[in-house]
């Protein structure tokens, strides 16, 4: 008898042990306990806003006058919206077309932005 005793307790630190090694990695993926009020429901809150909001008037912008520049710049070249995408139900010259009509607007846009934003109108201010 004192043999098995002796086996038993040679086998018990390996049997804690082993359960140790299996049970460490899945403690850090414990989540942590949820904070629940005592009431359980949240208090109801009012957001205000510091300034009125401002109220639209007929005057155009600095921005719209931007815009209205890149407008007419697009309407001398005779555009008006960007071409939709090509589907595929397309021939392969006719994607090739819708493409390349997408590529000449994005190129005239482009530079009609930078010809908008290079005049000489007032540079925008961001009010602090």
């Amino acid at each position: 008898m004192p043999e098995r005793s002796r086996l038993r307790a040679a086998r018990l630190p390996s049997a804690v042990a082993a359960v140790l090694l299996l049970l460490a990695p899945l403690a850090g993926c414990a989540l942590d306990p949820a904070e629940v009020p005592d009431s359980g429901a949240t208090p109801a809150r009012t957001i205000r806003a510091t300034e009125p909001t401002p109220v639209a008037t007929g005057a155009v912008t600095e921005g719209d006058e931007v815009s209205q520049l890149i407008t007419r710049c697009l309407a001398r070249y005779g555009l008006n919206e960007r071409p939709p995408a090509p589907d595929g139900s397309l021939s392969e010259t006719e994607w090739l077309a819708a493409q390349e009509a997408i590529a000449d607007y994005d190129r005239t846009l482009t530079d009609c932005s930078a010809e908008a934003l290079s005049t000489d109108a007032p540079a925008p201010t961001i009010a602090p």
